[in-house]
């Protein structure tokens, strides 16, 4: 059965990594894009195989797809009686829509039932900030190998060969969007990486099962390929866990859409 989906964009990088993976493995799938007025340009000339529509042609999908940076769509999406999955956590306290979790939450969950049993660190990319966060990332290195300047998109510090911690404004307005409960046990960083993430976990990690990958290729590029999780159990019961920021969030999607 054909199904149209509308998607509400407010960024390119998520966008590309999800159409990429409905064309890949849902091609019966047709895409409508809808983004604010003045951001219709920069997303079509950034994802060039979108077409990229204003928000007053929506409304004649199946299945409507918010995702981060297009929740300020949401709101004027009216009275659409179809599928809803949200990315964005726009409709987070609507238990009828579809919710897709932020890639710690949804890596916690598969670690741990209660969270309360676990803690440890959190180490977050720049995709968190979309693909001005990692265009950010690229030139700030570029330019501090180069000793100049460089006016930064939306990381307002410097990230290149840096960590940054919590009480960073910018990270900490993130951060937000995590749930208090993980946020009370866990402390997070903000690494000079594009796309990968890790977890450091402690607690109750008897039933994870590990798989030393990291062992094996000797760095995180080649574990993100892998497009999965992985798991690396360590002696003393602390479990890694390395991963795709991009990856996690175009999986959960995908799972939906073919539940429907």
């Amino acid at each position: 059965m054909r199904m149209e989906v509308g998607i509400f964009a407010g960024e390119s990088l998520m966008l590309n990594e999800v159409i990429i993976g409905i064309e890949g493995q849902m091609p019966e799938v047709s895409i409508n894009v809808y983004a604010d007025e003045e951001k219709v340009p920069v997303l079509q000339s950034e994802v060039p195989s979108a077409q990229i529509d204003e928000l007053n042609k929506f409304g004649d999908e199946d299945v409507l797809l918010v995702l981060p940076g297009g929740d300020s769509l949401a709101g004027n999406a009216g009275d659409f009686d179809g599928s809803v999955i949200d990315a964005a956590g726009y409709y987070s306290e609507d238990a009828d829509i579809c919710k897709v979790l932020n890639p710690v939450e949804y890596i916690l969950n598969s670690v741990c039932d209660d969270i309360d049993e676990i803690k440890g660190v959190c180490s977050l990319p720049a995709a968190i900030f979309g693909k001005d966060g990692v265009d950010d990332l690229i030139n700030q290195t570029r330019h501090l190998l180069a000793f100049s300047d460089y006016n930064s998109k939306v990381i307002d510090f410097n990230l290149g060969f840096n960590v940054a911690t919590e009480g960073t404004p910018l990270f900490d307005k993130y951060l937000t969007n995590i749930k208090d409960e993980v946020r009370k046990n866990f402390i997070f960083r903000l690494l000079p990486v594009s796309t990968g993430l890790i977890l450091d976990i402690c607690g109750n990690t008897e039933d994870v099962a590990g798989e030393d990958l990291y062992g094996k290729t000797g760095n995180l590029t080649d574990i993100i390929a892998n497009e999965g999780l992985v798991f690396r159990k360590e002696n003393n019961g602390m479990v890694t866990v390395y991963g795709d920021y991009l990856h996690i969030f175009t999986k959960q999607i995908l799972d939906e859409l073919k539940k429907l």
